[in-house]
């Protein structure tokens, strides 16, 4: 099934990735149209996982010649992190970013691409299931009854963990510890014993330093960005569990009243840019994070190959047939869309 890397062969790129787009204040028009003004909602402070959006709006105003301007508001200024869903039904901004782990009612089809241990080889073909996923009917219907549309995914890399306390050299020392793991993942790590917890980003630091959580599974960009390392004691090599699933959507009104053109430059080039800087930035980054891991002297645990298999049959098989379960009993079809997934990830896809 899946081969199990460490962290600096899984984001090896090649180096001329590592050159980020840079945005100007002068532009000239190559698309045609009205002045228009969206607002973008955003939690955090700029990062890795911004830098998909950040292409993207750059983008569009440097083709519209700065007619098309999106602000992208940070900090969650515009809404709570588990809320832009409803800020978008409602209208109150034109797009913002959401995580499907974070209210996994509100759009439980996208879960699948939460499920732990998806055989991705690369980003680019992350990007391509996400894409996929995001055609399927069924998905669409689902973002419709947030008056909303799927613009392009976060691509947020494979999770590791960071914790304090005693490290976990064996699967058996993960019973009770209180981690941080959404969506499959969490469900994957509660069969470990393991107690998950569905905290916000922006809330972890204080947790893990005040003791209420004992480690956290992030992206590598994550954990530098949410200031973790510092405050951690250990870190897993090569027990990258999966990730989890954040999108960006459109207002369905604020879309649809774009011109056509606009619409176009948006769903194309503006999107593709949006990708190029999302994977440059998170091989830039990842890069300084090895680095400052190895000057934190953080104790490294890495799992046999035996472990890791084991894992994957204790762990995460169970995990996504039990999603398929509960998802049909809504009326999602789950196997479908599990399938969707596994017929355009692993090696040679």
């Amino acid at each position: 099934m899946k081969k199990f890397i460490t962290l600096a062969a899984a984001f090896a790129l090649p180096c001329s990735v590592l050159t980020i787009p840079l945005t100007t204040t002068s532009y000239a028009a190559e698309v045609d149209g009205p002045a228009v003004k969206w607002n973008a909602s955003i939690w955090g402070k700029r990062r890795s996982a911004s830098e998909g959006i950040e292409g993207l709006i750059s983008t569009v105003k440097e083709k519209t010649g700065g007619k098309f301007d999106i602000t992208l508001h940070y900090g969650g200024t515009l809404s709570k992190p588990k809320e832009n869903l409803d800020g978008l039904q409602l209208g109150a901004f034109e797009m913002g970013m959401f995580c499907s782990a974070y209210h996994p009612g509100k759009t439980p089809a996208l879960t699948v691409l939460d499920l732990p241990m998806i055989p991705y080889t690369d980003m680019k073909q992350q990007e391509k299931v996400a894409e996929a996923v995001y055609q399927h009917p069924h998905v669409k219907k689902e973002m419709n009854r947030w008056n909303s549309q799927l613009v392009m995914t976060a691509l947020l890399p494979t999770y590791v963990f960071m914790g304090r306390g005693e490290p976990p050299l064996e699967l058996e020392d993960w019973k009770g510890r209180k981690v941080r793991a959404l969506g499959g993942m969490g469900e994957a790590m509660k069969l470990l014993g393991a107690v998950p917890t569905a905290v916000t980003a922006p809330e972890v630091y204080t947790a893990l330093e005040r003791g209420t959580l004992d480690s956290v599974a992030f992206a590598l960009y994550a954990h530098q960005a949410y200031g973790i390392i510092p405050v951690a004691q250990w870190y897993t090599d090569n027990f990258v569990i999966g990730t989890i699933h954040c999108g960006v959507a459109a207002n369905n009104k604020a879309f649809s009243e774009l011109p056509k053109q606009y619409q176009d430059l948006m769903m194309g080039e503006a999107k593709a840019n949006g990708y190029d800087q999302a994977r440059a930035a998170f091989a830039n980054d990842n890069i300084k994070v090895i680095e400052n891991i190895t000057k934190q002297g953080l104790t490294k645990v890495t799992y046999s190959s035996e472990k890791l298999a084991e894992f994957q049959t204790q762990a995460a098989q169970p995990v996504w047939d039990a999603w398929v379960k509960k998802q049909s009993e809504k009326g999602v079809p789950a196997q479908e869309i599990l399938d969707l997934v596994l017929s355009l990830s692993g090696p040679g896809k």
